[in-house]
């Protein structure tokens, strides 16, 4: 049974022993709306998406740190930023800091919070790898990331532009024990952008040794891939292994979902939830409400919304479904790839609606165990794999 936490953005570390090139450090990240997933030779990862300033010297209880806790520190500002999951948890019910529309904004590749998790994705996935001083880093960073096809040609040289350059800063986690310095500069030949659902087609084409799996033969048919998220619906049609028709749909994701379960807790409850503190609240499935007499103590209680996440989610889910099947031809496929965190969390109900269909549905994550909220970011390391494979033979 889906429960209120599998609608929590992750946070976790997946170890794994990925092939590699000598020389060159792959590194692909997905900077998502909620999470960054990151994808590297040692493992796979997720923090979310959010980041919140301490200051330059924040006082801090005495201890060792928790596994989910990550600090960054600023090298020109010195200011000490807390990341993912342990910044989110600062977030009270209440707090109104934070704009849920900068959040979710498409232009935020200069923002400062963009900057802080792609330099802590980047600095993770070098830890991961036993980094722990600048002198460890040998041989140079090969980046790879990705974008929505609406989105390639206007954003590309934007999201390239906020890796490029030089990075310096510091990572305090709980492997390191202490801050870990970093120093370097990411070219602009170093980094490279593929399209989303291309990255989704070479996770499935391609098995952990990165040669190419059975299931390449699957996409000589037509077909679509279905990859929903926590920002946008992204569905594109495949022909002959070649992407021909695509459509984005912002009111069918995970945040539809939270925001349509906020209202629900407004009126139900009459408590108001930031996207940013529900997060929070996905934890336990349940929000505080507190009850004010005049004259009286106030009255605080833990009132459980599962059944109206789940409410909402079905709803916004049917919705999706429906649009999507009035907007194309679905009598023209052969399989429908479902993909994204939201469509893991949805893969029961749209099993369900298509359950009268002569289609099959592949999980994006059909031949790996890792989950469908990493298909695209293993399809982005394969893809810059196969490009280094082919940098090597051509100078051999």
């Amino acid at each position: 049974m889906i429960t209120a936490k599998d609608y929590q953005t992750r946070t976790e570390f997946k170890p794994l022993n990925s092939p590699s090139v000598e020389g060159v450090t792959i590194i692909a990240t997905d900077i998502g709306y909620s999470g960054v997933k990151t994808y590297c030779e040692s493992g796979v990862f997720c923090t979310p998406y959010y980041a919140k300033d301490l200051g330059i010297n924040p006082e801090m209880l005495s201890g060792s740190l928790s596994p989910e806790e990550i600090l960054y520190r600023d090298a020109e500002t010195k200011h000490i930023w807390r990341v993912g999951k342990t910044a989110q948890a600062l977030v009270s019910q209440s707090d109104t800091n934070d704009c849920d529309g900068e959040l979710v904004s498409r232009y935020r590749y200069h923002t400062t919070m963009f900057r802080i998790s792609l330099e802590t994705a980047i600095g993770l996935a070098l830890i991961h790898n036993g980094y722990r001083e600048p002198k460890d880093l040998n041989g140079t960073l090969a980046i790879q990331t990705g974008l929505p096809p609406a989105y390639i040609e206007e954003d590309t040289e934007l999201i390239k532009d906020s890796f490029v350059g030089k990075h310096k800063f510091s990572l305090k986690v709980v492997e390191t024990g202490q801050y870990v310095q970093f120093d370097f500069e990411i070219p602009n030949g170093c980094v490279d952008v593929m399209s989303q659902p291309k990255g989704t087609l070479m996770n499935l084409m391609v098995d952990d040794n990165g040669n190419l799996d059975s299931l390449i033969k699957t996409f000589s048919e037509n077909g679509a891939i279905l990859d929903i998220g926590y920002g946008t619906l992204d569905f594109f049609e495949i022909t002959e292994r070649s992407i021909s028709n695509k459509e984005s749909f912002t009111k069918f994701s995970m945040n539809s979902v939270l925001k349509k379960t906020s209202e629900k807790i407004k009126e139900k409850f009459g408590v108001k939830l930031r996207a940013s503190a529900m997060q929070n609240c996905l934890e336990t499935g349940k929000v505080r409400v507190c009850k004010r007499v005049k004259g009286r103590p106030p009255v605080i209680k833990s009132e459980d919304f599962t059944d109206l996440l789940q409410e909402a989610s079905r709803e916004i889910c049917t919705e999706a479904m429906e649009q999507v099947t009035n907007t194309f031809d679905f009598s023209n496929y052969k399989y429908i790839v479902i993909t994204g965190g939201t469509a893991a969390a949805w893969e029961s109900y749209i099993r369900e609606y298509f359950a009268e269909m002569d289609i099959i549905l592949i999980r994006g994550d059909e031949n790996t165990n890792i989950g469908m909220t990493y298909s695209n970011v293993r399809g982005y390391y394969f893809n810059q794999l196969t490009a280094q494979r082919k940098r090597k033979a051509r100078c051999a």
